[in-house]
């Protein structure tokens, strides 16, 4: 190539290289073709949310249960022996104290028993003493005894003659009379109401009379074999003791009439003893429950004159075996009754099971009330709560202000109307509000409500709620924490002091 040719291609290069550059710099400077821009997007609308402030107070850890307010002691006062009932001193409600006189049984047929029993003691000592010391007065009573023993059984099968003539009188006067009777009743025989008639009436009581009067002949002139038998062992009695009262007594005999005295001495001190039961006391101190026999009545071992309450009562609660570590004697309660709303009764557990049942896994927690008045009664229904930690003058926040995120509890605060997510450390809780053991300060108003679709620094309207519920007197109003527009002011912060 000429050297003509290469200028002239340099110059060609020249021009299109600055062609080129000239329409880059037109492009840099005009403004692209092309839609027009969008417009900048809009503040995200605020959310309203109930805050509340943290506030410091008291709160308790507890466990509710239910349960049956019962006597501790109920007794079922039976007396221990059988007799009439000649006066009961108390009523249903009546308070008594132990050894008081609750009832008087009568007494005369367990006196006739004492006497008897004496009697028997005072004659066994007797021959006891007469064995030790034969006397001839002895040998007199008991020769007098086996007269006596002979002459019964003597009668018995040899009645007197005069008895058996009174006794064939009775009979024929009894069968006339049954005669007369069974005329009488054949004149009405034929009536419809005959069965009913007095001649019926006295019919049946003649034929008795009759049975009556043959029977007793017939038992003068042909005793009972078992009459005779026992009128014969009491003459062989009598023989054996005029046999004992003529020869020295043996160690054998002195030995077994000292067990008759023992025996017999025994027998009075359970006939004075059934004297005294007699006489019914209060076992324990209460107030009468139940009383089911009336003056006059005729009692009975098995049957409960009076039924005694003490006054103090006790609710047993069954408390689940997970809970035990929180529990021990002395620890406080809380009793409601429906018959007092609203008003909280004190008391205390006072013992808890040693043993697990193995189908509830429960265990039994009696909780005894303390100064409650005469308000509790046996049979009331009753709420217990079990106050386990009882924690005083610390911060705390409504239950529902605190969240998990991220395994971890948190609150929201309100910082320059955003809502901001404070990581806390909680303690004990009730049914309304939650211990805050660090995190937060007194006073910092925490998010209650939306919590679960909010996030944090979303754009909210914090609506003070009082502790009740509801919009606190000097609550800002909606719409106070929503966006600034560009160059205002800078809004100011309901609170700051999180931590």
């Amino acid at each position: 190539m000429s050297y003509r040719q290469l200028a002239l291609a340099g110059t060609v290069g020249l021009l299109l290289l600055t062609s080129v550059t000239a329409c880059q710099q037109q492009s840099q400077q005009s403004p692209p073709s092309g839609p027009p821009q969008q417009q900048q997007p809009t503040a995200p609308r605020a959310v309203e949310v109930d805050v509340r402030n943290a506030q410091r107070g008291n709160i308790q850890a507890s466990f509710s249960y239910t349960g049956d307010v019962r006597a501790k002691a109920q007794v079922a006062v039976i007396p221990r022996v059988s007799a009439r009932i000649e006066r009961v001193n108390v009523d249903i409600g009546s308070e008594v104290r132990r050894g008081d006189v609750i009832a008087e049984l009568d007494r005369t047929t367990l006196q006739a028993q004492l006497r008897q029993a004496q009697g028997s003691l005072q004659s066994a000592q007797a021959r006891l003493e007469g064995l030790q010391n034969p006397r001839a007065e002895d040998i007199a009573i008991a020769r007098a005894n086996l007269i006596a023993a002979q002459d019964r059984l003597d009668k018995l099968l040899n009645p007197p003659a005069t008895e058996l003539e009174a006794l064939r009188v009775a009979v024929a006067n009894a069968e006339a009379s049954l005669k007369q009777a069974q005329a009488n009743y054949d004149r009405i025989a034929f009536e419809p109401d005959a069965g009913r008639r007095p001649e019926a009436v006295q019919l049946e009581q003649a034929t008795n009379n009759y049975n009556a009067a043959v029977a007793n002949l017939r038992n003068r002139t042909n005793p009972p074999q078992q009459d005779v038998d026992v009128a014969r062992q009491a003459v062989v009695t009598a023989e054996e003791q005029l046999k004992k009262a003529l020869q020295p007594a043996t160690e054998a005999d002195l030995a077994a009439q000292r067990g008759a005295v023992t025996s017999a001495a025994a027998s009075v001190e359970v006939a004075q003893i059934n004297v005294n039961e007699a006489t019914i006391r209060a076992p324990i101190d209460g107030i009468i429950a139940d009383r089911p026999q009336p003056v006059g009545a005729t009692t009975s071992t098995q049957q409960a004159i009076v039924t005694i309450v003490s006054k103090d009562v006790e609710i047993v609660l069954p408390v689940e075996e997970t809970r035990l570590p929180d529990l021990a004697v002395g620890t406080p309660a809380v009793i409601n009754v429906p018959a007092y709303p609203g008003q909280d009764i004190p008391g205390t557990v006072a013992s808890i099971a040693p043993t697990v049942d193995q189908r509830s896994r429960t265990v039994s927690v009696r909780v005894e009330p303390v100064d409650q008045d005469g308000r509790l009664r046996p049979g009331m229904f009753a709420q217990v709560r079990l106050i386990t930690r009882d924690r005083q003058n610390v911060l705390t926040v409504p239950r529902e202000a605190v969240v998990q995120r991220n395994n971890q509890n948190v609150v929201f605060t309100v910082v320059d109307g955003r809502a901001r997510q404070t990581p806390v450390e909680v303690g004990v809780s009730d049914d309304r509000n939650i211990e805050i053991r660090s995190g937060l300060d007194q006073g910092v108003p925490v998010i209650i409500s939306g919590l679960n679709t909010l996030r944090d620094g979303d754009v909210v309207t914090p609506r003070r709620t009082a502790p009740g519920g509801g919009q606190a007197p000097g609550a800002p109003t909606p719409g106070a924490g929503t966006p600034r527009p560009a160059g205002s002011p800078p809004a100011a912060s309901p609170t700051a002091g999180t931590r």
